[in-house]
């Protein structure tokens, strides 16, 4: 049927429209209407919630003139671009805001006395191995 409009068919076949979709909008639409089981789609949703597209930029719908394979390898660099970010902000250092906003908890339970003794006297020691035991004898 498609095929009798023969410009609808090209454009059908040659362009296609992307939306990079912000996270929770991607969790909303897969849990409400489980559109996340084909391979394509996780696939996306993958690039989406590792890239954590939320620029007004971003989330503009764009035509592409390319072939699939052009499109996977884009997506493949982007994929690559987000995971190095991502480790890197996993080793970051906390700046000095960070550093004055967090509050020494006292309270804060050890697990042995090794660690009391880094931390100083006014940590409570608490084992853990100690506490699993007597959850299981009551």
């Amino acid at each position: 049927m498609i095929w009798s409009f023969p410009l609808l068919y090209e454009w059908a076949r040659h362009a296609i429209l992307f939306a990079p979709i912000h996270q929770q909008l991607v969790k909303s639409v897969c849990s409400t209407y489980d559109t996340c089981t084909q391979k394509h789609d996780s696939r996306e949703i993958g690039i989406v919630r590792l890239g954590q597209f939320r620029s007004s930029q971003s989330r503009r719908v764009q035509r592409l003139h390319a072939t699939n394979k052009e499109i996977r390898e884009a997506g493949d660099k982007v994929i690559a671009v987000a995971r190095e970010l991502k480790k890197s902000a996993a080793q970051a250092i906390p700046n000095d805001w960070q550093l004055r906003k967090r509050v020494l908890d006292t309270k804060q339970f050890l697990r042995d006395q090794s660690e009391k003794s880094k931390h100083g006297s006014n940590w409570v020691v608490r084992s853990v191995l100690k506490e699993e035991m007597s959850s299981e004898e009551s």
